[in-house]
């Protein structure tokens, strides 16, 4: 094998390796992507009742009229806003994060399709070198070529035996 095609399949190794670690990569990447994007959708809504809550308590609701005669108003409206602030900052570290494995998810995608079929271009190299090796240096038939056809004569030659012992065994002439 000359040189050109060792350099050849060391790279088509690296290039398969590097594609292997990122197949491996994209599932548990999207797994938490989806989980990462159900608990933003949480948050989203659990905010979404927070201040529909303070929204009721601060308007002239008969909610928000019953806490204000029963002296409860303020400290409900500081507790819901206290647990707002702590959703928009929950959230905003849930949009960060959902953006950030997005990105990932993205990169890996995106170096699977530039590195493209790996398997395919190994087997071409194998292919290549098959063809070198029987061809030998100069395109003379080398000695693994003659081997090999000498194996294949070998393995007609046996079948024939094969079959000729099967006749003589079914004509009684072999026990």
């Amino acid at each position: 094998m000359g040189p050109q095609l060792a350099a050849n399949f060391q790279q088509a190794k690296a290039r398969l390796n590097t594609w292997n670690n990122l197949k491996a990569q994209l599932p548990p990447a999207q797994e938490r992507l989806s989980r990462e994007h159900h608990q933003l959708r949480q948050l989203e809504h659990c905010l979404a009742e927070v201040e529909q809550k303070l929204h009721q308590l601060e308007s002239f609701s008969l909610g928000g009229l019953m806490s204000s005669l029963l002296g409860r108003k303020e400290s409900e409206v500081a507790s819901l806003q206290t647990d707002a602030e702590r959703l928009r900052t929950e959230l905003e570290a849930a949009t960060d994060a959902l953006t950030s494995t997005d990105g990932a998810v993205r990169q890996i995608e995106e170096q699977l399709k530039v590195l493209g079929d790996p398997q395919r271009a190994m087997a071409s190299l194998i292919e290549d070198a098959e063809k070198q090796l029987l061809e030998g240096d100069a395109g003379q038939p080398s000695e693994l070529a003659d081997l090999s056809s000498q194996l294949a004569v070998a393995r007609g030659q046996r079948r024939e035996f094969q079959k000729a012992v099967q006749v003589g065994k079914q004509l009684g002439l072999i026990p």
